[in-house]
């Protein structure tokens, strides 16, 4: 409810200070890296369902190869999801050509690029808010999205009202946040939960397991 009455709220301010060109942009990226993000295949809900399991069963060794291999996934996700904006961005011109200005192409590539990153960092951190929500760590949880729901259109509209910044940097301010978010689930993941990410953990055999049950929670 907090999430739409914000947007609600600051979107009209947003689309005045930017403009219709930069908000068309800033929002066709943003619909871009929200097409992107379901590159995750449900893998979240499989993180919460085997920690559950493997936990409830005191099996801690199954528990790390479960996060050692869900970490080497979510990186590759990452990086395929880098791969996809670097392709969006090398034929932007060819994608945008008929309908957009040069100057808008040259826009829309840095922002691409730098979602990319976002996506790239933001990818292997996932499996942090998964755990947490294995471990009904809500309030927590739940406490920091609300900060981040509340103080990222704060700070976006001061930056537009104080420095005037235009679409790319509405981009940087959302791919900070998003990215410390999940550094914030990652870090409380690690220091109150013990999880440990290991490349040694990776468990090829489990990687079947898992797909049989996160590709039917993606299609749900």
């Amino acid at each position: 409810i907090l999430n739409v009455l914000v947007k609600f709220i600051y979107t009209p301010f947003l689309l005045s200070e930017l403009g219709q060109q930069e908000y068309g942009l800033y929002s066709l990226v943003i619909s871009i890296v929200g097409y992107l993000t379901i590159l995750d295949f449900g893998f979240g809900n499989a993180v919460t369902r085997y920690t559950v399991k493997y936990n409830s069963e005191n099996d801690t060794e199954s528990l790390y190869k479960l996060w050692g291999t869900f970490s080497v996934l979510y990186t590759i996700i990452g990086v395929l999801a880098m791969l996809i904006c670097l392709g969006i961005n090398i034929g932007a011109g060819s994608f945008f050509g008929e309908s957009m200005s040069d100057y808008e192409i040259s826009r829309i590539r840095i922002m691409i690029t730098l979602c990319g990153i976002n996506l790239l960092f933001s990818f292997p951190l996932q499996i942090s808010p998964s755990i947490l929500v294995a471990y009904e760590r809500f309030i927590f949880k739940n406490a920091v999205n609300v900060i981040k729901i509340v103080l990222q259109p704060t700070v976006l509209l001061l930056l537009l009202y104080l420095v005037h910044i235009r679409a790319v940097g509405a981009i940087v301010v959302v791919t900070c946040f998003n990215l410390l978010t999940y550094a914030v689930y990652y870090i409380y993941a690690v220091a109150k939960l013990g999880f440990r990410f290991s490349i040694r953990k990776f468990e090829p055999n489990l990687v079947k397991t898992i797909l049989g049950f996160s590709i039917w929670m993606f299609l749900l």
